[in-house]
């Protein structure tokens, strides 16, 4: 197993698995725990139909059908999300994340901030200084719709 995928897999175990999953959610009544003292379930949680085995199953399947790239992109957002929540609040990510924390996490992005002296701007220059954030501004907007990246015919000429 790589690196990335035993990182995944480890992740999943730290109850990251109901992001991952869409439309997953985690038992009710449960509270979250933060992850670095996560209880060690082994297998995503599913619904009283599915056996433990078919509940590592999965997890395995999960973790063996996921590209190495996105394996790598979600380890490095890992490690954003963790340090973030690091330098905003002083604690450790806790699984489900707090609604209060994830909006803050849109507002300290959101923005650009090489404009304002506030916390959140005090959290990205440590990011930056840790070489896990590049700039203050915002990141630019993802483009809307594939179709306007594609290259257009040029405009058709009229005839003389």
């Amino acid at each position: 197993m790589t690196g990335l995928r035993k990182y995944l897999k480890i992740a999943m175990e730290h109850r990251l698995c109901d992001t991952l999953l869409p439309g997953h959610t985690a038992p009710s009544g449960e509270a979250a725990t933060p992850m670095s003292t996560a209880p060690t379930p082994g297998r995503i949680p599913l619904p009283p139909t599915l056996s433990e085995a078919d509940s590592a199953q999965l997890s395995d399947l999960y973790v063996r059908g996921t590209p190495e790239a996105t394996l790598h992109a979600y380890e490095r957002d890992l490690i954003y999300i963790t340090a973030w929540k690091q330098a905003s609040f002083g604690l450790d990510l806790t699984w489900p994340e707090s609604e209060a924390v994830a909006l803050r996490f849109v507002l300290d992005h959101g923005r650009d901030l090489s404009e304002v002296e506030d916390a959140a701007r005090g959290t990205a220059e440590t990011l930056i200084a840790m070489g896990l954030r590049r700039k203050l501004t915002a990141p630019a907007p993802s483009c809307a719709s594939p179709c306007s990246r594609r290259r257009r015919p040029p405009a058709a000429r009229p005839r003389a």
